[in-house]
């Protein structure tokens, strides 16, 4: 009877290592499922749009100011991490435009954008449009499932033959999540 009992006791010994093993591989997969995403749900595909306003000021005489109008974008943009550490890389494909990439950074509940220069389409009107080398920053939050973005354009640009600065700039960006 004693080799019984000892058997008997061994099995339930294997059990409860089995039921043990069981649980901590049901706990680390509760807890891999719940770790929270670097990147806050930026990450993903957007379709977007920017418009607004500059205003420039002349940069060798004086004069009055312009306000001219951004030539519209749109187009598709992806948030793809880079690297980790928050690290993002922001592609814009511009409907009858270029490409772009911005590198950005997501901390907590706000993604910034690293400062990135470009050129972009100025209007004075329909048919006078104007290009201006601009250094594009910001931030963007995120509301639901689109993307608001805070824009800031700094830059210069020739108009008529003489050097105008931007002096301030209202510039819309939204991305709606595909």
């Amino acid at each position: 009877m004693i080799p019984l009992r000892a058997n008997k006791i061994n099995f339930e010994n294997q059990s409860m290592k089995r039921s043990f093993t069981f649980i901590a591989i049901t706990l680390l997969l509760i807890l891999q499922s719940c770790t929270k995403d670097d990147l806050n749900g930026f990450k993903g595909n957007y379709t977007f749009k920017n418009g607004g306003y500059v205003t420039l000021e002349p940069m060798m005489t004086q004069g009055a100011p312009l306000t001219l109008a951004l030539q519209p974008e749109s187009g598709q943009m992806d948030i793809l991490e880079n690297g980790g550490d928050g690290k993002v890389l922001v592609t814009m494909n511009i409907l009858n435009g270029s490409a772009v990439v911005i590198e950005g950074t997501v901390s907590g509940e706000t993604l910034t954008l690293t400062p990135h220069t470009r050129i972009v389409m100025l209007m004075q009107s329909k048919e006078e449009t104007f290009g201006a080398q601009v250094t594009i920053s910001g931030t963007a939050k995120k509301i639901d499932r689109s993307l608001i973005f805070d824009i800031k354009y700094e830059g210069a640009s020739v108009i008529g033959g003489m050097p105008y600065k931007i002096s301030s700039s209202d510039i819309d960006q939204i991305a709606k999540e595909n």
